[in-house]
């Protein structure tokens, strides 16, 4: 005697008849969750493949020169402002917190080793 379906299946069978309508499928890894929503059915995607790799960006020798150009341009300009804002500093004296000189000196430092670069 073979077995038969069994009272599972007529249990599952009876739960997708009483579900209530606005019910929807939602998928999790492989399983299928009844859960509260509007759609009724649940796709299973096909497995995704790995992202493809970026290709090999180059930048045209004329815009890198530009790039560098400009990028030189910005930091010298904040060179100038950080020079100029210590310079206030100092000028006040003892008004001015060692905090901020020693910021401004630190800032200074950094954009000099970037202008090394």
């Amino acid at each position: 005697m073979t077995a038969g379906p069994g009272p599972w299946l007529a249990l599952v069978v009876l739960g997708l008849l009483l579900r209530p309508a606005s019910a929807q499928w939602h998928c999790r890894q492989g399983r299928v969750e009844l859960i509260g929503g509007g759609a009724q059915g649940c796709v299973e995607s096909a497995p995704t493949s790995p992202p493809a790799s970026p290709p090999n960006l180059v930048v045209a020798p004329t815009s890198q020169r530009q790039r560098d150009i400009t990028r030189r341009a910005i930091l010298e300009n904040e060179l100038r402002q950080e020079h100029a804002a210590l310079a206030a500093l100092q000028r006040d004296g003892r008004a001015a917190d060692a905090a901020q000189r020693r910021r401004a000196q630190d800032n200074i430092d950094a954009l000099r080793r970037e202008l090394a670069r």
